[in-house]
């Protein structure tokens, strides 16, 4: 099938007042509880946007990026930690958001080889979970391996600063105190039977409240020995 999607990265001092109504609107079509006051707050924290536009300029997507940069046991970390992210269910199956979110981190990876990056996924249900083990060889948490106290570390770091109270370290686990949005009813929807892929039916054991707004939060390296050879051919 032919690409119809272009994906364009934004400076976060780019986004106007007109681009960033039009992302809540999107956003608004797949959440409950989204607040315009919230989601303005978080997209200006947020240091670079990736859009997505049809064939006719329309906004058909989009993710938020924000890097920081951390000291763990005298290593330079640096965290790519994606926020708002949605494509209209009409592009989902195109692969436009995966190859420029790649192209924007690895080429941050190539640049700046003193650092080990990471990336942070918030994962607010399985549909986004599963792409770690599409795209990624080892990543965290997973259904057949400890977290190390390494990425741990990361993890908590992050999580404590970002999230504060809301973070739980022993679940791995985003609390939605009820000001955060959530999924609306049509997209948590489960296979039928979840056992049938570990990957989905850990996620369902870390997360199982993941429709109150939940999040699991995950890591993985990035690096290109760490890419699963789907992933790699999309971006080489």
């Amino acid at each position: 099938m032919i690409n119809t999607l272009k994906g364009f990265l934004y400076k976060i001092t780019e986004i106007d007042e007109h681009i960033a109504i039009t992302m809540f609107t999107l956003m608004s079509k797949y959440y409950d509880n989204l607040k315009l006051e919230n989601f303005l707050n978080d997209l200006t924290d947020k240091d670079c946007v990736i859009l997505l536009k049809n064939l006719k300029d329309e906004i058909k997507g989009f993710t938020t990026l924000k890097i920081y940069d951390f000291e763990v046991d005298k290593f330079n970390i640096k965290v790519v930690y994606s926020g708002d992210t949605i494509v209209e269910k009409s592009y989902t199956w195109e692969l436009e958001l995966h190859r420029c979110w790649g192209k924007f981190v690895f080429d941050l990876v190539s640049m700046q080889p003193d650092y080990r990056f990471y990336w942070l996924l918030i994962s607010k249900g399985h549909k986004t979970y599963k792409f770690l083990p599409i795209y990624f060889k080892t990543f965290y948490p997973c259904y057949h391996e400890e977290t190390p106290l390494f990425e741990k570390k990361i993890m908590d770091m992050f999580g404590n600063l970002k999230f504060h109270k809301d973070y739980d370290p022993h679940a791995g686990l985003i609390y939605n105190g009820g000001n955060k949005d959530f999924l609306k009813k049509g997209q948590l929807l489960i296979p039928k039977e979840p056992k049938s892929n570990p990957h989905i039916n850990f996620f369902l054991n870390k997360n199982p409240e993941f429709f109150k707004g939940n999040e699991l939060m995950c890591i993985t390296r990035l690096s290109w020995d760490n890419l699963q050879k789907t992933y790699y051919r999309l971006m080489r």
